[in-house]
């Protein structure tokens, strides 16, 4: 089901017309991340909306890649100060390690 963070961005984007069928599609937050223009032609049909639509999901992809990669660099300033760590580098995680 689509969660409330997905309606309401719907209804900020002004698309608030696709909330039941993201409902219907069990389209939630963490999905938003994996939908590719296939399925946005799937789920929006109208080209007007699926553009917008569009638009206002890379905006959102780069604020959420901005954050986890400010809060991935914060992480590794912070292992100086703390107990060993391991830093998985190419899943871009940090470890912790208890001795």
């Amino acid at each position: 089901m689509a969660d409330q963070d997905v309606s309401d961005m719907l209804t900020v984007w002004g698309l608030e017309t696709y909330v039941n069928i993201f409902k219907e599609h069990g389209i939630d937050i963490s999905c938003l991340t994996l939908i590719t223009d296939e399925m946005m032609k799937e789920i929006i049909p109208m080209v007007g909306h699926r553009a917008k639509f569009k638009v206002n999901l890379e905006e959102w992809r780069k604020v959420i890649t901005q954050v986890n990669d400010q809060s991935f660099n914060n992480m590794v300033r912070m292992l100086y100060l703390s107990p060993v760590y391991l830093i998985d580098f190419n899943y871009r995680r940090v470890l912790a390690i208890q001795f």
